[in-house]
């Protein structure tokens, strides 16, 4: 069996995350879909790519990009900014490597088409990094969708709310410019759950905000915040519902609050990743009668209940890091079976150009047809 070798760029938060959910699988799966090893880790610092070394099982460590991208490599991981997502997928798909990546795919719609002219060429296996997809409530309601029983969308509503940017000291808002801010950071997610859900978005009306203009840094001078600390856009899908999705990072009592709500002809949907071990499910044929008969929404167990784990129980509850690990499963199964990723180069794509419409109309202050 051929063993992967796997390079990680960035090792920041979700680097350790892409890093624990290796070490994990062969818990929760089994076994892993394909050999891999740690390979290499490449760094901002020598500090961090030794701690990665010594304590999470890479080989080797560097600080020189150059350096990781002549390693003999199978698998690169990108947790790196935003802006420098293009020109480190670019020299993937020149390397020949399969990619998994951390949303968004980069910093704007025309790189985003550029990279997908270059990796449609090649055999490259390409995810993004949209675990909530993989929750097992949301796989629940994808299935419900998809089975049309409620009929037609009506209508939708998504907020991922966060109270990080009412930190004081929140030096996250002084990121290099053109990094997107929380429409990029929070906002990708919900474009993603909705166009993964109920279908393609074709109309934004949007705006995008600050809190204010100045953070304070730890020695209290005070600099100019560059990120945008949100979003809030009125939407249209392609069946023509109407919807409104919205992401924030100054909601204060907020921590990592998407919620979700999909209203139907005869039923609805709705689940907060606070919980993902629920489903509320509205079934409009349910029967009425005195007191409410049997109408309401139900509370739908999905806990563990992973078809392809063995490890914990179905029956225990589950946490945040569970989408990650089965997000990087299914990437190394299509690896392995040679599938198609399940949160595609195409996917991402179109995620990248709702995001930028939404830009264009807060600058516009007004509709923009995607």
């Amino acid at each position: 069996m051929k063993t992967y070798n796997v390079g990680m760029l960035g090792f920041g938060f979700m680097g350790k995350m892409h890093t624990y959910s290796y070490a994990t699988i062969p818990f929760h799966y089994g076994q892993m879909p394909v050999k891999i090893n740690l390979k290499m880790v490449c760094t901002n610092t020598a500090e961090s790519g030794k701690i990665a070394c010594e304590q999470y099982g890479f080989e080797k460590n560097t600080t020189d990009i150059d350096e990781f991208f002549n390693e003999d490599l199978d698998i690169i991981h990108i947790c790196t900014p935003n802006l420098l997502h293009k020109d480190q997928i670019l020299r993937c798909i020149e390397k020949g490597v399969h990619i998994y990546c951390e949303k968004p795919i980069t910093t704007n719609y025309e790189d985003a088409v550029e990279i997908y002219n270059k990796i449609s060429q090649t055999d490259t296996k390409f995810q993004m990094v949209y675990n909530y997809r993989f929750f097992p409530c949301v796989l629940l309601a994808k299935e419900i969708l998809k089975s049309n029983d409620f009929g037609e969308i009506l209508n939708v509503r998504a907020k991922y709310l966060s109270n990080a940017n009412l930190a004081k000291l929140a030096t996250w808002r002084t990121a290099g410019e053109n990094q997107g801010g929380v429409l990029f950071d929070l906002g990708s997610h919900t474009v993603d759950m909705i166009m993964h859900l109920c279908g393609d978005i074709k109309q934004v009306n949007g705006n995008v905000f600050k809190l204010n203009d100045e953070v304070i840094l730890k020695n209290g001078d005070k600099t100019k915040a560059t990120q945008n600390d949100g979003f809030i856009s009125m939407i249209q899908l392609e069946n023509g519902a109407r919807g409104v999705i919205e992401a924030n990072k100054i909601s204060q009592g907020a921590n990592n609050d998407f919620s979700v709500e999909i209203n139907l002809e005869k039923g609805a949907l709705k689940f907060n990743i606070d919980d993902p071990n629920w489903l509320y499910v509205y079934n409009a044929y349910d029967k009425d009668g005195d007191f409410g008969g049997d109408r309401g929404f139900k509370k739908i167990e999905c806990l563990n209940k992973y078809k392809e784990v063995s490890f914990p129980s179905p029956k225990h509850n589950i946490g945040w890091s569970a989408s990650h690990v089965h997000s990087l499963y299914l990437f190394l199964d299509s690896i392995k079976n040679n599938t198609k990723s399940v949160a595609s180069i195409e996917e991402s794509i179109r995620v990248q150009k709702v995001l930028d419409c939404i830009i264009f109309s807060h600058e516009i202050n007004g509709i923009v047809d995607l």
